[in-house]
């Protein structure tokens, strides 16, 4: 499996609407047409969102059905089955 590009992204829109997804470095991830706005805002915080998941999985002990589904998302993120 290989990694994803590292976060943080941001979403760049450019004349017309469309635009693209880049990191801190200038590295693109993704681009998008005009219309996909939120769906870049979603993809944009990625990274974030698979941290955050990380890191609630850490203090599983409590709610076992819910942490399942962190994992899988974890584990979807990144290309592996959980």
């Amino acid at each position: 499996m290989s990694k994803h590009t590292p976060g943080p992204w941001h979403r760049s829109t450019f004349r017309g609407g469309y635009g693209c997804i880049r990191t801190d470095d200038d590295v693109t991830v993704a681009t998008f047409g005009t219309g996909n706005r939120a769906d870049a805002d979603l993809i944009a915080a990625a990274p974030d969102m698979l941290e955050a998941l990380k890191a609630v999985a850490i203090i599983r002990n409590g709610w076992p059905e819910v942490f399942d589904r962190v994992d899988a998302a974890v584990a979807k993120a990144e290309g592996e089955t959980p």
